[in-house]
């Protein structure tokens, strides 16, 4: 008796166990993503020539258009990658004398003239009005 009810607990636990423990089929997006610019069609010609300093992945699931995807995102950082200057990189200027940060947040809207954002050189020069 207690093989025909050990028999019937194996059979039913097979039979519903499938059901939840299924894995979802999902179709995996590849995004490369060097030195921050994402491609789409990566076929290895956008590294040549240049040295790797840096490659990381993630793994993450997302629904597009519908149906459950797999996405792997691949992070490569190369050597001649320079990152773009932040305000705290920056040489800032009013009315051609270089000031802080702090003088720059004391600024008011209303008495800029104009104002020149050069990230290449790494400067911000603003201009005031003078009545």
């Amino acid at each position: 008796m207690r093989t025909i009810i050990f028999t019937v607990v194996c059979a039913v636990c097979l039979s519903i166990i499938p059901l939840h423990a299924a894995p979802v089929k999902a179709d995996t997006l590849n995004i490369m993503r060097i030195n921050y610019g994402a491609y789409e069609d990566f076929n290895g010609k956008e590294l040549e020539g240049k040295t790797i300093v840096e490659y990381n992945t993630s793994v993450s699931t997302m629904i597009f258009e519908g149906k459950r995807q797999l996405v792997k995102v691949h992070q490569i950082r190369t050597a001649d990658y320079k990152p773009q200057p932040g305000l705290e990189d920056m040489v800032l200027y009013i009315d051609g004398e270089i000031v802080d940060k702090a003088t720059i947040d004391k600024l008011e809207a209303k008495d800029i003239e104009s104002m020149v954002v050069n990230k290449s050189e790494g400067t911000i020069r603003v201009f005031l009005k003078h009545d």
